[in-house]
């Protein structure tokens, strides 16, 4: 079991620096700037509108994509008055963190989260039981730690306030950070993360912000998420499970993370050729905070083989046909291509029980990560040594992911549901 709520939730955008462009598209990658504040308001009552369906009950709109943030965002309040800050949408953890007004090693211009500028922030008292402290600071307030896989760490303290989200307004617990050693926490530019996985994830043993909203407003125990090209939508209170355009629903197996398991994985219409038993040899996830799809190394060199077959078949896949090896689009080199080239990849499937058909168009899994339109990478990775099995942004931006609480299950419709 994962010790932490975060090992994983940044691993795709560490690998960000591992993507290089090749010799044919020597570009340097852009450095991906903060977000502007006055883009990305949410507010749930335009819903209608809007003319959202009536599956859901409130709507949130996200900022953020792939190609220059490889993350989503939504603008959040806390305090009171609100301090506004841009918090990435993560299913892979259940806490709020955001960067402490005393930081150190915070990056410089972001924005950073003052209790002492908040008339509800209330410390949580080491002793008093609220939370699980996993340590105190030097005035016997609740601190919080979480180490990443490499062993780089933040840390700060448990302090409960009041969020606004939309116009609902909900009082939980936040993370400030008061120290950081990872130079690339966040390296696109947000101020901190919330968290919509389950309670079992907290690092100091509390609900979310989803378990606050619920209390609150009382909607379906659900949401739904769409992730599109240059912006997003989250769906608070979706409840499909009567919805006829939706009938792909796989039983959530975990509820830590949103734990599935695979069925089979598809290339051109041909299976991997791997057991149930190999796809699931660790727990498998789907996680919005992470920006590709990380898969152990074993299950990637099936599917790169698949790829690599279509070459002597007379598929020119640029990146992967007649390239030296090591240099492919496999490792982490990424390609100029033409929509023309783009469209003669073949179409990769991810099947599920009870979902057995989730395909993915290339321009879905090629991923434009070097933060130039027209150079493709490839959305997917091998990893080994993290414990799970990741389908993040690269997967979910195919789909109206519907992450159905009440009744334990993750459905798929298309992205016109949402």
């Amino acid at each position: 079991q994962r010790q932490t709520a975060m090992n994983n939730v940044k691993l795709a955008l560490v690998l960000l620096a591992a993507c290089s462009l090749t010799a044919q598209a020597l570009l340097a990658v852009p450095i991906r700037s903060k977000p502007s504040r006055k883009l990305f308001h949410g507010h749930p009552n335009k819903l209608r509108a809007w003319g959202i369906n009536s599956s859901i009950n409130d709507t949130i709109p996200l900022g953020g994509n792939l190609t220059y943030y490889a993350e989503y965002f939504l603008e959040i309040g806390i305090g009171t008055p609100p301090q506004m800050f841009q918090m990435q949408l993560d299913t892979g953890s259940t806490d709020a963190v955001v960067y402490g007004s005393s930081c150190s090693g915070c990056p410089k211009g972001a924005a950073e989260y003052n209790p002492d500028k908040s008339k509800t922030a209330y410390p949580q008292d080491c002793n008093d039981g609220s939370v699980n402290c996993v340590k105190c600071t030097d005035f016997q307030h609740c601190g919080f730690e979480l180490e990443y896989g490499d062993g780089s760490t933040i840390e700060g303290e448990v302090i409960q306030d009041k969020f606004t989200v939309g116009n609902m307004v909900v009082e939980n617990y936040v993370g400030s950070i008061d120290n950081i050693n990872l130079k690339n926490w966040e390296p696109t530019g947000t101020d901190g993360i919330i968290g919509l996985a389950f309670g079992k994830l907290s690092a100091w043993g509390s609900g979310g912000l989803w378990d606050a909203l619920l209390g609150k407003e009382k909607f379906y125990n659900g949401f739904c998420m769409c992730l599109y090209e240059d912006s997003g939508v989250w769906g608070i209170g979706a409840d499909f499970s009567t919805d006829a355009r939706v009938t792909a629903w796989t039983p959530i197996t975990d509820k830590q993370w949103y734990g599935i398991n695979l069925g089979d994985i598809l290339v051109n219409g041909k299976s991997i050729g791997l057991s149930r038993s190999v796809l699931n040899s660790q727990q498998v996830i789907i996680d919005s905070g992470t920006t590709l799809m990380i898969f152990t190394t074993q299950i990637m060199n099936a599917i790169q083989a698949q790829f690599e077959a279509l070459c002597s078949q007379g598929v020119n896949l640029v990146g992967v046909c007649n390239v030296q090896k090591g240099q492919s689009i496999f490792d982490n080199q990424c390609f100029q291509m033409t929509p023309a080239q783009v469209g003669v990849w073949p179409v990769f499937t991810i099947s599920l029980p009870g979902a057995p058909n989730l395909p993915l168009a290339p321009a879905q899994y090629l991923w434009q990560g070097a933060g130039q339109p027209g150079y493709y990478c490839m959305g997917m990775q091998g990893q080994d040594g993290i414990g799970v099995t990741i389908l993040g942004d690269t997967f979910m931006s195919g789909f109206n992911v519907i992450f159905d609480r009440h009744r334990a299950k993750i459905g798929f419709g298309s992205l016109n549901t949402c």
